[in-house]
């Protein structure tokens, strides 16, 4: 785990959507794809017996490697929708077509400067185009490619809050506030 299940409990109650790659964190490119569904289910099944049940139907891809193969078995498992990690913003009618099992989003870590997030915001303004942007962990300071300055979240949040503010987005939120703003009705 990022976080103590403590933490994690919390950030549940609090209504944070949680969700998993699978008990091992293992892409399915190392894995084979029956071993990465057995750990996805086993991670899923230990968040809802803890009770953390909002967007178990949701799967960020390790390492945001996918195929086809790993996508059908990920929808057999109840899966409606599923995160890639091939930094970049987009346009809706991704989902009108149908690949609402390959979201695109950018990714926050050390190699991604608060300039930098802030520019993902303001070219999807500018193209209105929408972007999903994610974050493993926030820490003092950003040590790897997974982990953000907490600093520099913090900021990024004002700036989002900010554009908000303004009217140039039309919101920030979680995956499930997203999903009812575009009128994903399957999530």
């Amino acid at each position: 785990l990022f976080i103590n299940e403590t933490d994690l409990n919390a950030l549940s109650a609090y209504g944070h959507d949680i969700a998993s790659h699978n008990e091992t964190n293992t892409s399915f490119t190392i894995a084979t794809i029956a071993a990465y569904l057995t750990g996805f289910r086993n991670c899923r099944d230990w968040h809802y017996n803890a009770g953390r049940r909002s967007r178990l139907d949701y799967h960020p891809y390790v390492q945001g490697a996918y195929n086809p193969e790993l996508s059908a078995g990920l929808a057999a498992e109840g899966v409606k929708w599923a995160r890639t990690v091939n930094d970049r913003n987009f346009e809706r009618p991704l989902w009108d077509y149908g690949y609402h099992m390959q979201m695109p989003s950018r990714s926050l870590g050390n190699v991604n400067s608060l300039a930098t997030a802030q520019g993902w915001v303001t070219q999807a303004e500018s193209r209105q185009q929408d972007v999903i942007i994610m974050g493993h962990e926030f820490a003092a300071t950003a040590a790897n490619s997974t982990t953000w300055a907490a600093s520099d979240m913090a900021s990024f949040l004002d700036f989002c809050i900010a554009e908000r503010a303004a009217g140039r987005i039309a919101g920030i939120g979680s995956l499930t506030e997203y999903a009812r703003y575009i009128g994903f009705d399957q999530f």
